[in-house]
């Protein structure tokens, strides 16, 4: 065998050292030994020795691929079972099985309800073993003679009274059927019970029912509603209510409106006198005695009732004929009455506003006779003529002699029909001033606000509102105006009435009671930011959410809807995303100051005092929520609150009627000079910050109070306390 030997050369020295011994003398000497560590040069290869002993298994391996999967073997013999096969005639559908009923006798089985499923063919291909006291429930499409695109998928059987659940096509329709739609018996019953059923069509709940209510329609809050609530023998239908009027099928239809009961029912003209026997004048059809307890002192004038028909009954309206002037308040809504009643009276004074009244009145007997009318006619010519009226108004006076016979006088009681209910009399020296009043130009009364919106303005009359714009904005809620016929403190007749900016109101002959925007401008759609408070929506304008309002301009909105509901927006301030403009919405009503700059902003710990310096340095003052408005926000100090050194030649603005500022919203605001301080009459005229910024070195030294402008509202001059 070759072996690998390195041979030793003199020449291999270490080119550093001259000793014979050099380092690849020794690698080579070591290499060579090396060689024979092993037991020297290998000899030839042995015969192969036998097989050892088995060793331990090994751990088993995955799981492998599934193998293809092998022939299905033929069906077995059926066994013997409590159940039944049926094999429909038609061999491209389904069998099905249902349980036997066991007929043995004495032997007692609960019989469970058969769930049917699969494609089931026509019912009269029943098996004999399927008896009728068996419970059924299929869950499959069951054909029903009329379509075969329209099958029962659900039926509930008792004995032959069976409760079919259908879905298919119908003229083009997919539709659901609940109900007896092929067998059963004229007295199936539909119960459904549970504490509510909502039937609802895209999310919107059209069929409402309760225990005490039946509701029609979508939300209460849509052009659509119609809402029916059955409730201690309570009908309701809310759609366009209107006060004291009744449904009258408009057309062959059936639809239907509200009309003023009046021009359905027939009434009495306002102002008609009728008599009444004495014995129907009595303290239950009329007001004769009472109790009046008045607010003071002081005190008053006396506002009687005496006399009045009771609300209520048939006399209600009614008052009676006695001289004196039924009225709503002083100066407004006034009838003056006949004395047809020989009616005399007597007040206490109360030591203020009522007097002492000594038998006023005219008791002397009163004979009521025909009236003295006489007609002409004259001709004028060519067939024409004028007819005109000649009265005697003059009362004759009849004397009576003495003759020796006696004459009967017939007392009867005599009443004016007035129409509204809640008028008094009185009598004092104490005149209030009659209401300040304005005139307007409206549509006449109509029947509906949709009879308004397509009326135009064109009539005049007096109100006690301020203006026209007055018309659009004010809340029938808590606030009271009334209207008169034009020139006049008499009541208008109730409907609804449409100013010139298409805003229509309804009056019930006494106050106003709702509010509606004509259709025809209530589609602007403008893009508003929204926030709760006022600063939430500060800076640059920018892209809100689409509103929409009964003008062009957010400025001179009076109503603010969400887009394509009908419904008004929430509560809160909205922004113009173009122009700008910042107003404060209530849910029903803009109310409150319109800003116009990118910022409104918060001054904090600002008092207020009726006097000027030095009575604004009093801490005891109350602090209100004030703002300012600006093109920027360049006052605001960094690290620190603006004060109102900061607020110099701004105007200030706090909420109106000092509303708090509770539940994370802010209130509308009102320039400060347009209200009085809480509780007095007088305006305020000094505000303080019971601290001085130093600006420079951004620490608190000390207080400093401002003066109001009374013409303005701008905060003037600032000093020290």
């Amino acid at each position: 065998m070759n072996i690998n030997i390195k041979e030793i050369f003199k020449s291999d020295l270490d080119p550093n050292s001259t000793s014979w011994w050099s380092k690849d003398k020794i690698d080579k000497i070591n290499f060579n030994f090396n060689q024979f560590l092993s037991g020297g040069m290998p000899g030839p290869q042995g015969f192969k020795g036998a097989d050892g002993d088995y060793g331990y298994s090994g751990a088993q391996g995955y799981q492998g691929f599934m193998g293809v999967q092998g022939y299905q073997g033929p069906q077995g013999f059926a066994a013997p079972s409590e159940w039944i096969m049926h094999i429909p005639t038609d061999n491209t559908i389904p069998a099905y099985l249902f349980p036997k009923v066991n007929q043995t006798p004495g032997y007692i089985e609960q019989m469970p309800a058969v769930l049917k499923t699969g494609y089931i063919d026509p019912l009269n291909e029943s098996p004999e073993d399927f008896n009728g006291s068996v419970k059924t429930v299929y869950l499959s499409p069951i054909i029903g003679g009329l379509s075969t695109q329209r099958m029962i998928g659900l039926r509930l059987q008792h004995l032959t009274k069976v409760a079919d659940f259908r879905i298919g096509l119908l003229s083009g329709n997919l539709d659901m059927e609940i109900g007896r739609i092929i067998t059963g018996d004229p007295g199936f019953h539909y119960l459904q019970i549970a504490d509510e059923i909502i039937y609802e069509i895209l999310g919107v709940s059209y069929l409402k029912i309760t225990s005490n209510m039946i509701r029609f329609g979508g939300s209460v809050n849509t052009n659509f509603t119609i809402e029916k609530s059955f409730s201690h023998n309570a009908f309701k239908y809310n759609r366009n209510a209107q006060f004291e009027s009744v449904l009258i099928s408009n057309d062959t239809d059936g639809n239907v409106k509200w009309v003023d009961k009046k021009e359905i029912f027939g009434s009495f003209p306002v102002g008609s006198i009728i008599s009444i026997r004495e014995e129907d004048f009595n303290s239950t059809n009329f007001i004769l005695t009472d109790n009046i307890t008045q607010t003071g002192p002081p005190y008053g004038e006396l506002q009687i009732t005496f006399g009045k028909g009771r609300i209520g009954t048939e006399y209600e309206g009614w008052y009676l004929c006695h001289g004196q002037t039924w009225k709503v308040a002083n100066g407004v809504n006034e009838f003056q009455t006949p004395n047809l009643s020989s009616f005399n009276y007597s007040i206490e004074s109360n030591e203020g506003g009522q007097n002492l009244i000594t038998n006023e009145g005219d008791n002397t007997p009163i004979i009521i006779g025909g009236s003295d009318i006489s007609m002409e006619a004259i001709h004028s010519g060519n067939g024409i003529y004028d007819l005109n009226l000649i009265t005697d108004q003059n009362d004759t006076v009849f004397q009576g002699g003495i003759t020796g016979n006696n004459t009967n006088i017939t007392r009867m009681i005599h009443i004016v029909f007035l129409d509204n209910s809640n008028l008094y009399w009185s009598d004092s020296t104490f005149s209030p001033p009659p209401p300040s009043t304005s005139n307007i130009i409206l549509t006449n009364a109509k029947q509906t606000s949709i009879d308004a919106c397509v009326s135009t303005p064109s009539y005049q009359y007096t109100w006690t509102g301020l203006n026209n714009n007055n018309w659009n904005t004010f809340n029938h809620i808590n606030e009271t105006y009334y209207l008169y016929n034009y020139g006049t403190t008499t009541f208008a007749t109730p409907g609804w009435y449409k100013n010139i900016d298409g805003i229509t109101r309804y009056w019930n002959g006494s106050a106003f009671i709702s509010y509606s925007m004509c259709e025809d401008i209530g589609a602007n759609t403008v893009n508003l930011m929204f926030g709760n408070n006022v600063y939430d929506i500060n800076g640059a304008p920018f892209s809100g959410d689409d509103y929409e309002i009964n003008t062009t301009d957010l400025s001179t909105a009076a109503q603010l809807y969400t887009l394509g509901t009908g419904n008004f927006a929430p509560l809160g301030w909205y922004r113009d995303s173009t122009s700008g403009i910042r107003r404060y919405w209530n849910g029903s009503l803009f109310i409150g100051t319109i800003f116009t700059e990118d910022y409104v902003i918060e001054v904090p710990e600002v008092a207020y005092n009726t006097s000027p310096s030095p009575g604004a340095c009093s801490i005891s003052n109350t602090i209100r929520s004030t703002y300012i408005e600006m093109t920027s926000n360049q006052f605001q100090l960094i690290g620190q609150p603006m004060g109102i050194l900061d607020a110099v030649g701004f105007i200030l603005y706090t909420p109106l009627n000092w509303a708090n500022e509770a539940g994370g919203f802010t209130p509308p605001l009102v320039n400060i000079i347009s209200q009085n301080a809480p509780g007095t009459s007088l305006k305020y005229r000094s505000a303080f910050n019971n601290f001085i910024i130093d600006e420079e070195n951004a620490i608190l030294i000390g207080k400093t109070y401002g003066i109001i402008n009374q013409v303005t509202g701008e905060l003037d001059s600032i000093g020290i306390c």
